[in-house]
């Protein structure tokens, strides 16, 4: 059910979105926000050592990216709670979307990430 309601957002939706952040917070060009989050499990059978975040818990990091009304427009998961933001959004589909799909975010649209996550034109960290 995911495609139904995770979508990217038209070319209308990101300029909605871009005029709330400037208009709201003085960002120009912000057509999402990104960042990861660990979802607790139980400990796996095999490799628990890989699930162990940094908070010595069990969990899987799943990265979302959401718009201005907090519409999940892009959502990456399963990746072992060991591994950090960057490299998550680096195994991401969506990673290599916007790298190969200039339509996707143009050159004035961005998205904004926390100091985690690799400074590029795509993903420009929060000051």
């Amino acid at each position: 059910m995911a495609p139904r309601y995770i979508k990217w957002p038209t070319a209308r939706q990101r300029a909605e979105t871009k005029q709330y952040f400037q208009e709201r917070f003085g960002y120009p060009g912000v057509v999402g926000i990104i960042d990861g989050t660990h979802v607790t499990i139980t400990a796996p059978l095999e490799s628990p050592q890989d699930y162990i975040n940094r908070h010595d818990q069990y969990s899987i990091l799943v990265q979302i990216v959401c718009d201005h009304q907090q519409r999940i427009i892009d959502f990456f998961g399963g990746n072992t709670g060991r591994i950090g933001d960057v490299r998550n959004y680096d195994r991401s589909p969506l990673s290599v979307k916007l790298l190969t799909n200039p339509l996707m975010v143009r050159e004035d649209e961005h998205l904004l990430g926390d100091g985690a996550y690799t400074l590029t034109s795509k993903v420009p960290a929060l000051p």
